[in-house]
């Protein structure tokens, strides 16, 4: 378990979510009344269009198993190859509005170089930075790329140009996904 932690530490974030509208005007409305100029360092962000992968015939590849009294992390070689496919089946169901960036989960070295094969369209830096300086943290990871992301002197103009699809993955083999749209302070 010790050289699991090492490679898969986690992460942790927080965020604000709400399924109701008024919350969301409610927030908007706050951030624009504050003193605090960082309240407005991000924009308000609606997630939609949920989308989940299940493969349980790959449970194998990837996996918890409890031996000799022990939690050890089991992953196959496949993993990389699996995840970058299983990322580009669920982006091949998307629809509507254009997507103009991918929010994904660090995964590994090997894991964002599939995903930048399959989907080359698209840049991984943020994904590779947060990969260089926290290591894996699992599927949490995927939080702070967005913060990476939002960050980024380009966000605005590219939360304009269409949404974010963010996609993270796990064990049972799972990929699951969503998009984020941006919706201006008032």
């Amino acid at each position: 378990m010790l050289c699991s932690a090492l490679i898969f530490g986690d992460g942790a974030s927080a965020s604000i979510w709400s399924g109701r509208s008024r919350a969301m005007q409610s927030m908007q409305q706050r951030m624009a009344r504050s003193h605090d100029p960082s309240a407005l360092q991000f924009p308000l962000l609606s997630c939609s269009a949920f989308n989940t992968m299940h493969k349980p015939t790959e449970r194998d590849k990837l996996h918890f198993e409890h031996k000799d009294g022990k939690l050890r992390n089991v992953l196959d070689k496949a993993v990389p190859e699996m995840s970058g496919r299983a990322v580009a089946e669920l982006f091949a169901q998307e629809r509507g509005r254009a997507v103009s960036r991918v929010v994904s989960h660090t995964g590994g070295s090997l894991i964002i170089m599939a995903m930048e094969h399959l989907l080359p369209q698209f840049s991984f830096a943020e994904c590779r930075a947060v990969m260089d300086r926290h290591g894996n943290m699992s599927s949490p990871s995927v939080m702070f790329v967005l913060e990476e992301m939002l960050r980024g002197a380009a966000a605005a103009q590219s939360l304009r140009d269409g949404d974010w699809w963010m996609v993270s993955f796990g064990a049972g083999f799972t990929c699951h996904s969503c998009r984020l749209t941006a919706h201006e302070t008032q």
